[in-house]
């Protein structure tokens, strides 16, 4: 098991304060509208990693609206999170985290759907470069939680979860239970 922590910051600081703690890895999450502050730096990321010797195990998408109201793409957010995967690609860093958000008022096959394809083209992409894990909290994303996970990381084979325990017992559920029943498709834990 390698230790890491949630970086406070997107920038050496961030992998500097990893450091300071003993541990070799820290976590982004770039949940703000702007995302060329870490992908237009990939260079400086790469040496700064290797100066450090602390790795990015992870960078994170929460909260983001990526299925439009119609069911289209938002195609901002994908680009966004492709630029993202290209970043993690380029660092070394081995897993990209997302979610998809529900649309009301369209139906729960229809959302099924966008999601699955939605990630799909994620998974295309980042195919034998970067893991695409969902992450099991309700922020904008349905894929949460076990009856999305047997519908759609069922679909997507090799569809990653980003596990918090603090999520399932916020959410009533068991989190030994789930650890063990979807433990095989758990990549990354914060």
């Amino acid at each position: 098991m390698k230790l890491g922590i949630i970086a406070p910051s997107h920038d050496r600081k961030g992998l500097e304060y990893a450091k300071e703690l003993g541990l070799s890895y820290a976590e982004f999450d770039i949940n703000y509208d702007d995302v060329t502050g870490v992908t237009n730096n990939a260079e400086t990321f790469k040496k700064d990693i290797a100066e450090l010797g602390v790795y990015i195990s992870a960078v994170g998408r929460w909260g983001r609206p990526r299925i439009n109201a119609d069911m289209s793409f938002n195609q901002k957010e994908l680009a966004d999170e492709k630029a993202l995967i290209d970043f993690c690609a380029y660092v070394g860093c081995p897993v990209y985290i997302c979610g998809v958000n529900y649309v009301e008022g369209q139906s729960y096959f229809s959302n099924i759907t966008a999601a699955v394809e939605y990630i799909k083209t994620l998974m295309e992409y980042a195919a034998g470069r970067v893991k695409i894990c969902t992450y099991n909290c309700s922020w904008d994303n349905y894929i949460d939680k076990p009856h999305e996970w047997d519908i759609v990381h069922d679909h997507l084979k090799g569809l990653g979860i980003k596990y918090d325990p603090s999520h399932a017992i916020n959410g009533g559920r068991n989190y030994m239970r789930e650890i063990v029943k979807y433990g095989d498709k758990v990549c990354h834990i914060h």
